[in-house]
C-alpha cells in the first residue's frame, strides 16, 4: 500500500502524459490508429523516461527482494 501511495503520488506530475497515452492503442490492423498511437507516444516519451528511470522507482521496485 505504501509503494502504491509513492507512485501515485510522483505520477501525479504525469497525469497530462498517462492520460495522452491512454487514449490510443497499438492493438488492431489500422494503421491510421498505429499511426497516432505512434505519433502520441512519440510526443510523450521524453517525459516518461526521465520519470521512470530515476533511482527512486528503481530502489521501490527492489525493495520487497532486498
Amino acid at each position: 500500500m505504501n509503494a502504491r501511495k509513492k507512485i501515485e503520488n510522483w505520477n501525479s506530475g504525469m497525469k497530462d502524459h498517462l492520460a495522452a497515452l491512454s487514449e490510443v492503442t497499438s492493438r488492431g490492423a489500422d494503421f491510421e490508429a498505429f499511426r497516432k498511437f505512434m505519433d502520441v507516444r512519440v510526443a510523450h516519451w521524453d517525459a516518461a523516461w526521465e520519470e521512470y528511470t530515476k533511482p527512486r522507482l528503481a530502489r521501490l521496485r527492489m525493495n520487497p527482494y532486498g
